[in-house]
């Protein structure tokens, strides 16, 4: 019902400045529903090109995402590769399981973190052939505004600790 009384606002305002003769209701609703659908459509455009991510806005990052971004930080990495260095780099703390690896990588796939890239030619050997995955310039700033907040919590931690034990 509120759907409905906005297209009719929306519909009298149209009506009002573009003195359209009476028409058939149906008839208007689907004229207010093209406007209201070419107005979103191009609302989102103007957004999606005005607007940067900013990389504050994706933290806090999960424990597996920071490792999973800090795993390919050096460079392109396959998904085992991602899940045997997460667990090195977390000192075996994370333990990615296959469906957790994946459930995440669509996730930062998703959200232009990552990226899927082409093999390259390269013979994957036996098997299917695996898929290469690298951090974006977003990635990579994602990756160091986290590393910001965390040093600065440390930081806060260290001195509160420092106090009490004063």
């Amino acid at each position: 019902m509120v759907a409905i009384l906005c297209k009719v606002e929306l519909w009298e305002r149209i009506k009002s400045l573009a003195r359209i003769p009476p028409i058939h209701p149906l008839t208007r609703v689907k004229i207010c529903r093209i406007i209201y659908h070419v107005t979103i459509y191009q609302l989102m455009i103007i957004r999606m090109v005005s607007m940067s991510p900013d990389p504050v806005s994706y933290l806090p990052l999960t424990e597996p995402t920071f490792y999973i971004l800090l795993s390919l930080a050096p460079g392109r990495k396959h998904g085992y590769a991602i899940m045997k260095d997460v667990r090195g780099l977390s000192r075996e703390r994370v333990n990615l399981s296959t469906s957790t690896l994946y459930t995440a990588v669509g996730r930062l796939l998703d959200q232009e973190l990552i990226e899927r890239l082409d093999d390259g030619g390269q013979d994957p050997g036996p098997g299917l052939p695996r898929k290469s995955y690298a951090l974006t310039d977003l990635g990579r700033r994602v990756l160091e505004a986290e590393m910001v907040r965390l040093q600065g919590m440390v930081k806060e931690a260290r001195l509160r600790l420092r106090e009490d034990g004063a």
